[in-house]
């Protein structure tokens, strides 16, 4: 298995891990709508909140499953390119991967969910809404998923400056 396919394989993973995290809350979500006799404004927004926030996770799974090739060959050429001897290079850029993903789609879905918020509370500031969060993970999880070959380059290089070891 070559990192690129590695890649693919772990963005799906992840994918169908969002996915399978917030179905259940959507299917609760959709129970809480079905249920509301006359809810109060607070009611009214946490079923909606509950609505928007797994849709938002079940759509950026979907699209790690449905893009993973696109994101992967956004990489493959940095694990493509190296010398056989350092795979485990490879590899790490596409751990390092996989965790950006991970927050960019985690930020992401923070920052619908506080726009919703946002669109009924408007005098919530942003911090309260949680959006500054949400786009702090956002732009943090976009840095280490494209950031990973140069996370890992500078690893290797701070590695074989670092004292060696004697023998």
């Amino acid at each position: 298995m070559t990192p690129g396919q590695l890649l693919r394989l772990l963005l799906t993973v992840l994918g169908i891990y969002f996915i399978g995290f917030a179905l259940p809350q959507l299917i609760f979500a959709a129970s809480l709508f079905r249920g509301a006799t006359d809810p109060t404004e607070n009611e009214y927004l946490t079923m909606w909140m509950s609505i928007v926030v797994p849709v938002l996770y079940i759509a950026f799974g979907v699209s790690l499953v449905l893009f993973r090739g696109k994101l992967s060959s956004r990489l493959e050429p940095h694990a493509v390119a190296e010398p056989i001897s350092s795979l485990a290079a490879s590899i790490h850029v596409v751990g390092i991967s996989i965790v950006g993903a991970f927050f960019l789609v985690q930020g992401a879905a923070d920052i619908g969910g506080a726009i919703v918020l946002g669109l009924f509370y408007r005098s919530l500031s942003v911090f309260e809404t949680g959006l500054v969060r949400g786009i702090a993970q956002f732009f943090f999880g976009l840095a280490v998923f494209f950031g990973a070959p140069g996370v890992v380059g500078l690893w290797r290089t701070l590695r074989s400056r670092g004292p060696q070891p004697s023998e």
